[in-house]
């Protein structure tokens, strides 16, 4: 019964970011259930959610979310806390669609733009530049 509490105020066009925390700096070996339990005492939590490496182990980040908007409150005042041996970072987190305008977009454009100046190298010995001393380019002599 105690799961559709909150089920009013969810659709009331409550953003997830708003209920979501960013962790960082977490200890590799740190499980979810653990991450819980900590964050339990800033309220309900309604999901914890570990990137992890292909090998299984965590990549020392975590998103977590509450069920209501008051438990962030809490969560952010944990913001440079020990966990472990290690001092974490609680911070809002922010939606994806958030970032759909920045350049991040990974090397895949880049590493197709990468190739090319291999081919420009073969047309630039064609070039009338050519004439003026190849071999202060590294160019072949003829």
């Amino acid at each position: 019964a105690g799961k559709g509490q909150g089920k009013g105020e969810k659709g009331a066009g409550k953003s997830k970011s708003e209920t979501k925390v960013y962790v960082s700096a977490l200890p590799f070996s740190v499980d979810e259930e653990a991450l819980k339990k900590v964050f339990e005492e800033c309220g309900e939590v309604e999901s914890v959610s570990m990137p992890r490496n292909e090998d299984g182990t965590g990549k020392g980040i975590a998103f977590i979310e509450f069920k209501d908007k008051s438990s962030i409150v809490a969560a952010l005042k944990k913001e440079g806390s020990k966990f472990g041996a290690r001092t974490i970072h609680v911070n809002m987190a922010v939606l994806r669609e958030d970032h759909s305008n920045d350049k991040g977009k990974g090397k895949g454009s880049q590493g197709k733009r990468s190739k090319e100046p291999g081919q420009a190298k073969q047309t630039f010995g064609d070039s009338s530049d050519d004439e003026e001393g190849p071999s202060t380019r590294g160019g072949k002599g003829s």
